[in-house]
């Protein structure tokens, strides 16, 4: 039976019983105690509900803040994307942005990421976090935002902030406000009834029946305010235990809806903090905490502690080609493949005290605590690796892979005392492990900790100096015909001058370059400072073959960038295209060939040559030969340094030579420091020469001296040219 219904029946006895002083005082006694209790429960409702909505905005901003340490350390930009993903599918979260201890944005969960390198523009945050070292919360009327430091053995890395939106706790704030008003209001429209009615109802059957109405309305808004009260404390499970047919039994069925509903997301959001959603597995968070105890346990025995971090090294590749499905299918099977390693050594060693977690992206951690050697360690890496070097099948797309895997490992205490240090020194022997050649593991020692430190300052400088490239210069060394002696063309080299550490080699920086993406802002400026030299040289009559080449490295050559790159540098400078050369290595066209061929065909059809650089030091250079429409090729300087003593040398440089003619193929060879082997090379119909016994390189400036001389034009005969050779080299 419905509220209405009891209250008319109610006043339908009171008429019969009549007693207006006393339905006077039921009025009273109802109103004060509705008026007092909607008001509190009101209140509580609100304050309880954006409570709640501020722990769990503090509760994902801790989480990330806790999760950025490793990314934020290493400026892994894309482990940053990944950690920011899930956290901005949370429907109130506005918007979060990573940013570096100046204050610049690093990240903000979007791809593409616009606000990347700009300013914050918070000072508040900025105030608390940067300068103040706190964590920081505000909120307003509409939002609320949080914001964190994060750091690393108390040195500041940078800071996270979050906007979160307190518009969807604003509706159910005013439509629980609304529910309960619109009962205060039916209450006090049908006690204004009942005043009516009193007067002519019996003083006592009055007064009974008016305190048995306002304990029927009193009592289960009483019960919902202390279930409220129950919710605000996290006991969620607990019902109000009003069973009712009317109004309020709906209202109370609400809260307990609600009550499920807070439970739901509260679990959900808990296991977001301690657990990967996609592998099931705990994940960087809880893996510290796990840690820290294993830490506390082995200080009181002897046994040893290992720390493993596991990179899947083809995992770009085959989430690339295959499609994030596949790619998250074999996060899963290896997930499932790394229990299956683990269950196997508990099973051996019966003390054993382990736990696998997901780091992010294709990272997994691992802890083997209670080992009394150090042999199970290795045993246990070198099973890892072996097991993902088998095939792995992904049911979705119906394909075998092989993805690979790269171990870390740091022992727990000579490689750390502290649980964040271990998986540090584990995440760098890993990818120690990785730069050997992928596919093994490796054990962490302090040396280790020094290159990675002395590459991230290299990295930081280098970002720092392609801000104008000031500090960059192009060195050009010649390119000579060994029949004619003319400058046929000359190889674009890169050299980084820094203010205070002076020249830097190529071979310290640009693998740099290349693994952190700073390659790509380079080759562009390398493109164009290489075509503003040849417009200046033009002035020159440069020989009709002249050229400038330009070595690309893997990143410039897979995703057709670099083409375009080319054309509009051209165009932008009125060159002909045959003025620029391409050089790509064996390495380079390694990773995909249907990719590279493309971008090589396409340089070709406009123009530009395309020569294989270092020929006979790659895994199959004769299949490069056959599957690649190659202009040139050059022999690496290992086979041409020898000529003079070894004989094999010089058949294999005979041999290459004749081949790549049959092919229709023009042949240079670099590293010539003598005349015996530029003789050699000459007789043998080389087409080419380059190294120091021509010249070194040099700045555009002495290169435009040498093209003023008389090095482009042509000798009589070899033996007036070896003479110009000599005298050449010693200028």
């Amino acid at each position: 039976m419905k509220l209405k219904s009891k209250l008319v029946m109610g006043n339908m006895l009171m008429v019969i019983l009549t007693m207006g002083f006393l339905t006077f005082s039921q009025l009273l006694i109802s109103s004060y105690y509705d008026d007092e209790i909607l008001v509190k429960t009101s209140d509580n409702i609100s304050e309880r509900f954006v409570a709640h909505a501020r722990s769990q905005a503090e509760q994902t901003v801790s989480y990330l803040s806790e999760a950025l340490l490793n990314p934020m350390y290493f400026y892994d930009i894309e482990t940053i994307r990944s950690l920011l993903e899930p956290a901005l599918k949370i429907e109130s979260v506005i918007a979060i942005k990573v940013f570096d201890t100046t204050g610049l944005v690093i990240h903000t969960g979007k791809e593409p990421d616009y606000d990347y390198g700009i300013p914050l523009d918070m000072p508040l945050v900025e105030e608390a976090v940067l300068e103040n070292k706190q964590a920081f919360s505000k909120a307003g009327s509409s939002e609320l935002t949080i914001a964190r430091p994060l750091t690393m053995n108390k040195k500041l890395l940078g800071g996270v902030v979050m906007t979160y939106s307190l518009k969807a706790i604003q509706k159910d704030i005013e439509d629980n406000k609304s529910i309960v008003n619109d009962i205060n209001r039916l209450s006090r429209k049908y006690n204004t009834t009942l005043t009516a009615i009193v007067t002519i109802v019996m003083c006592l059957v009055s007064l009974f029946l008016s305190i048995l109405i306002a304990r029927t309305l009193v009592n289960p808004i009483t019960k919902l305010l202390w279930h409220s009260r129950r919710i605000s404390k996290g006991e969620y499970q607990v019902s109000n235990n009003i069973h009712r047919n009317d109004e309020l039994g709906e209202l109370a069925a609400a809260f307990d809806e609600m009550s499920t509903s807070l439970k739901e997301r509260s679990d959900a959001i808990e296991f977001l903090a301690y657990n990967d959603p996609l592998t099931e597995l705990p994940n960087r968070t809880q893996f510290i905490k796990f840690l820290d105890s294993q830490i506390n346990s082995t200080n009181e025995s002897d046994e040893a502690l290992a720390v493993f971090f596991i990179d899947l090294d083809e995992f770009k590749r085959i989430n690339d080609n295959l499609g994030h499905q596949a790619g998250d299918e074999l996060l899963c099977e290896a997930a499932s493949i790394l229990r299956g390693i683990k269950t196997q050594t508990s099973h051996k060693l019966s003390k054993l005290n382990s736990l696998i977690a997901r780091a992010g992206g294709d990272e997994f951690l691992i802890c083997l605590s209670g080992v009394s050697s150090l042999d199970p360690v290795s045993k246990f890496a070198s099973e890892i690796v072996n097991v993902f070097k088998k095939p792995i099948y992904l049911r979705g797309s119906g394909e075998f892979v092989v993805v690979g895997a790269s171990v870390g490992i740091a022992l727990y205490p000579d490689s750390g005392s502290a649980a964040e240090d271990l998986v540090k020194n584990a995440d760098i022997a890993m990818y120690t492990a990785k730069s050997n050649g992928k596919g093994n593991f490796c054990q962490f020692n302090y040396e280790m900790e020094r290159q990675v430190l002395s590459r991230g300052l290299m990295e930081r400088e280098l970002r720092s100096a392609i801000m104008d490239f000031s500090q960059f210069q192009l060195f050009y060394q010649p390119k000579l015909d060994l029949i004619t002696g003319n400058i046929v063309g000359v190889e674009a080299l890169l050299r980084w001058t820094h203010p205070s550490k002076g020249s830097i080699s190529p071979a310290k920086f640009i693998p740099i370059a290349e693994a952190t993406g700073i390659i790509n802002p380079l080759g562009e400026w390398i493109v164009q400072q290489a075509c503003r030299d040849i417009q200046n040289w033009n002035s020159h009559a440069l020989h009709p073959d002249f050229h400038v080449a330009l070595n690309l490295s893997p990143k410039q050559l897979y995703g057709g960038k670099v083409f375009n790159i080319l054309r509009q540098q051209l165009k932008r400078y009125d060159l002909d295209a045959s003025r620029l050369h391409v050089e790509v290595t064996e390495t380079a066209l390694m990773s995909d060939k249907n990719s590279a061929k493309e971008t090589l065909d396409s340089l070709r059809n406009i123009g530009i040559e395309v020569w294989l650089d270092d020929f006979g030091t790659g895994y199959s250079s004769l299949g490069y030969l056959r599957e690649f429409n190659i202009d040139g090729l050059k022999i690496d300087r290992s086979f041409v340094s020898d000529i003079d003593n070894d004989s094999n040398d010089r058949t294999l440089c005979s041999a290459i030579i004749s081949m790549a003619h049959q092919l229709g193929i023009k042949v240079v060879a670099e590293g010539i420091e003598t005349t015996t082997q530029s003789s050699f090379l000459s007789d043998a119909k080389c087409d080419y020469g380059q190294g120091y016994l021509f010249a070194k390189p040099m700045p555009a400036g002495d290169l435009e001296q040498k093209l003023r001389g008389t090095s482009l034009q042509e000798t009589p005969n070899n033996e007036i040219y070896m003479k110009e050779l000599d005298s050449y080299a010693s200028s």
